[in-house]
């Protein structure tokens, strides 16, 4: 799927977060440079996250554990190279 906007990007993030429930996996693929960590930033904020947690490319982290009040986040992001 290609968004041409950031808001077009934040837009679908809204939209997907109202059909994520417990247990769902979201995988994104793409290029570097692509939108990944801006779609995931803007995802994990339509799920109720402050806007000033800050959200870093997961291109070397294995594990991104996010908190909010009412629940955890936890993202694993494996990167095959």
């Amino acid at each position: 799927m290609l968004l041409e906007t950031r808001e077009a990007t934040q837009a679908m993030a809204r939209r997907l977060a109202t059909h994520i429930i417990a247990g769902d996996v979201i995988l994104l693929d793409g290029e570097l440079g692509a939108g990944k960590t801006f779609f995931a930033g803007a995802l994990i904020h339509a799920l109720g996250v402050p806007e000033q947690m800050f959200v870093t490319s997961p291109t070397f982290t294995l594990i991104h554990s996010i908190s909010r009040q009412a629940a955890d986040f936890t993202m694993p992001f494996l990167s095959p190279g």
